[in-house]
């Protein structure tokens, strides 16, 4: 779908790079200049369409090795073997976790003889059906795992009676940088067929190629600007949530809530998974310093902010509040 957008792009700055070269009318310095600069752009799309074009080829060869012992990735005492190749555990010098765009774990290995040098290898955990966190578990039964990015696990009555969840913004974080990375891109892709185009004296065109930019540009920063808000989370030292025999503390706030205010916990386990509720003061309290006092604040905490599951996050509330079931 990506190829569809790249490729007649290509074609067309392509040919637009072309005409500047061939075009003879205007001042004598317009010529080479506009050639430059759709030239710039045309070869950055190019490119773009010759890379997806590669990645295309090689998933129709991941997806003929689907249902063979090409398709297979084990892992048991010898080593791993994905069908191509044994890699027994002593030659194994390093296994890393990448939780970037791609999710991926590297393998270094020592190839024999020894002579031949190091490899790296990296495998996919999406190809196999399973997460990160899941193939770096199996990696872990046989050889040491580098995983920095990894999220921290629910912690259980590290004091008394409290469950203790931390937000996992890593994945927000990757997506973040891929919307950045894409509008940045757009622009050094876009401006230069511009500026190249009304060097040539053709300023509608110029204008009509800054409009499809302006659109792009515009729909990837709203992309960037929907994840500030679930970002801001892990803000002075506020990315965990807090469950207390006393007191709810949600991620991104200081703020310790009495579970005589919360109401109404009810599980999502399709759509928006994780937990639903609703923050006021209990009808009988009359305290008027209440904060919550006439006011009426709904919350949901996503299972996947917090790498747990829906499950969990009702036993842990269910320590203190009911909970409903929900769909």
């Amino acid at each position: 779908m990506t190829l569809a957008y790249y490729l007649p792009a290509g074609v067309l700055l392509t040919l637009l790079a072309s005409w500047a070269a061939g075009r003879h009318g205007g001042p004598p310095a317009s010529g080479p200049i506009a050639l430059a600069l759709i030239g710039l752009s045309a070869g950055q799309v190019d490119f773009c369409a010759f890379f997806i074009s590669a990645q295309i080829l090689i998933t129709r060869r991941d997806l003929g090795r689907a249902g063979s012992s090409a398709g297979q990735l084990t892992l048991s005492g010898e080593g791993l073997c994905d069908g191509r190749r044994l890699i027994s555990w002593p030659q194994v010098l390093r296994v890393r976790v990448h939780r970037g765009r791609i999710p991926r774990i590297a393998v270094r290995w020592q190839d024999e003889p020894a002579s031949v040098g190091e490899r790296t290898s990296v495998w996919l955990p999406s190809l196999y059906g399973v997460s990160p966190n899941e193939m770096a578990a199996v990696f872990e039964q046989f050889v040491t795992v580098e995983d920095p990015g990894r999220a921290l696990a629910p912690v259980y009555d590290d004091q008394a009676g409290t469950v203790t969840f931390f937000a996992n913004l890593g994945n927000l974080r990757a997506r973040r940088h891929q919307h950045l990375r894409s509008f940045w891109q757009v622009l050094a892709m876009n401006a230069p067929a511009a500026a190249g185009l009304f060097v040539a004296g053709q300023p509608l065109a110029a204008g009509l190629v800054l409009a499809v930019t302006a659109t792009l540009l515009l729909r990837q920063y709203g992309k960037v600007a929907e994840l500030a808000k679930p970002l801001r989370l892990g803000r002075n030292g506020y990315g965990r949530m807090l469950l207390s025999p006393e007191h709810l503390t949600l991620a991104g706030t200081g703020i310790a809530i009495s579970w005589s205010h919360v109401h109404d916990a009810a599980l999502s386990h399709t759509g928006r998974t994780g937990l639903d509720g609703v923050i006021r003061c209990p009808e009988h309290d009359a305290d008027e310093s209440c904060r919550y006092r006439d006011r009426t604040i709904n919350f949901h905490v996503a299972d996947s902010l917090f790498s747990t599951t829906v499950d969990d996050l009702g036993a842990a509330f269910g320590r203190h509040v009911g909970i409903a079931d929900g769909a």
